[in-house]
């Protein structure tokens, strides 16, 4: 198991050393022998905080809360700035070193698992990319702080079965980050598209105009939106229009054809049909199966 460093701890600093029984619970239990932390710290202005490993077996995850350092591997070397995320994979020879100026702020969580390397492979870094940069996600700085609250206060297996379970949602918090950047430097911040979209589910919009939002093409916006999302554009505008129908017949007392012209679509029967095909069941069939109303 990867020992951390021995930087001599402040005041306000926490390192944490899972102790071996709990570790070897923690690899046998379902619930967390996927993934699960090993050590973890917090180093709050880590003045000549430094780190060189020629071997560890553990995953490694770092977020440099402020501040800035450095990161030299055998494929990487570069600056470490604030709102990045760092991750290390074992067998991993590294140096890493805080800023002498401006030393980070560091959250870090060493981790090993069943599927510690699919998630790290989730995330999209790399041997040669180790880096993400969050934009000091305020959703990560709470789940890196309760992961070590948790574990900080805890003293049963349950304890760190749950720290386990808050390590996977901040993996997969920083893959989505990670994936929101990627999309945002191909040139398609879906974000806004999807807003655009579900401020017009009262009418029609064209891929021409959808596409002018994104300043790409007809052709490579669509292309792109669907490698993300799994769908064409306006098929996913028409799927948010029937979720939307879906919670109005659940909820509401309107009529078909009102619920159908508010959401743009003048013919009744053609919305019936689009809703059928993507829900499997009529409006009226639906509205009798899941109302939450007596309807008159």
């Amino acid at each position: 198991m990867s020992e951390p460093s021995n930087w001599p701890l402040s005041d306000k600093a926490i390192r944490i050393r899972v102790t071996p029984n709990i570790v070897s619970q923690l690899a046998t239990k379902l619930i967390s022998q996927d993934c699960y932390p090993t050590s973890m710290g917090f180093y709050p202005k880590a003045y000549k905080h430094s780190m060189r490993r020629k071997f560890h077996d553990d995953f490694i995850i770092m977020y440099c809360a402020s501040g800035a350092g450095h990161i030299t591997t055998d494929h990487f070397d570069g600056g470490v700035d604030q709102g990045d995320i760092l991750i290390i994979p074992p067998g991993t020879s590294h140096y890493y070193y805080a800023n002498e100026t401006s030393p980070w702020t560091l959250f870090w969580c060493h981790f090993r698992g069943e599927h510690a390397r699919a998630f790290y492979e989730h995330i999209g870094v790399g041997l040669s990319n180790p880096l993400v940069n969050t934009n000091n996600e305020v959703q990560l700085l709470a789940g890196f702080n309760q992961l070590i609250e948790v574990a900080q206060n805890g003293f049963s297996l349950g304890d760190y079965i749950y720290s386990a379970c808050l390590l996977k949602q901040l993996l997969a918090l920083v893959e989505r980050i990670n994936h929101e950047k990627t999309r945002e430097k191909s040139g398609l911040i879906l974000s806004n598209i999807q807003r655009y979209m579900r401020e017009n589910l009262h009418r029609q919009i064209s891929l021409d105009e959808l596409a002018a939002l994104s300043k790409l093409s007809k052709y490579h916006f669509s292309r792109k939106y669907a490698e993300i999302t799994g769908v064409p554009p306006i098929q996913f505008f028409q799927n948010l229009k029937m979720q939307q129908a879906c919670l109005r017949l659940e909820h509401e007392q309107s009529s078909i054809t009102v619920i159908a012209y508010d959401l743009g679509y003048e013919d009744p029967l053609y919305f019936s049909r689009i809703f059928k095909k993507v829900n499997g069941l009529s409006p009226s069939e639906f509205r009798k199966k899941y109302s939450s109303k007596k309807l008159a």
